[in-house]
């Protein structure tokens, strides 16, 4: 599923950037996204979102909806929220905002299930 979905999220996201983010503003997201605090930030979210949806196939109930950050990574997505980039980011899936994107990540997500499944 993942090698037949790549395309389209990879179709979705240029869209994204490229309709709703400014050259600086994709500067400002790479530069963050890039550096040590940023790409923990997207391990810890990954990793936090994996443990969901393993609880969820377990029918076990998740102990946190919000995923633990390192103080430093902390400090560094409160300051990347602050810029005009990370403000255009929903910081609890680190991902353009609904508002930014229209469709959601989610969204696209679920209908590619429903596609390939079909």
């Amino acid at each position: 599923m993942l090698s037949r979905s790549a395309p389209a999220f990879t179709d979705y996201f240029a869209n994204v950037f490229s309709r709703n983010f400014t050259d600086s503003e994709l500067r400002e997201a790479v530069a963050f996204f890039s550096s040590t605090e940023g790409a923990s930030a997207i391990a810890v979210q990954r990793t936090h979102e994996k443990s969901i949806f393993e609880s969820a196939a377990q029918r076990k109930s998740v102990d946190s909806e919000e995923p633990t950050y390192s103080p430093a990574t902390r400090q560094a997505l409160d300051a990347f929220g602050k810029t005009a980039a990370g403000r255009k980011f929903d910081r609890a899936g680190l991902v353009p905002a609904h508002a930014v994107a229209g469709e959601s990540a989610s969204d696209l997500r679920s209908g590619l299930s429903s596609d390939i499944q079909n």
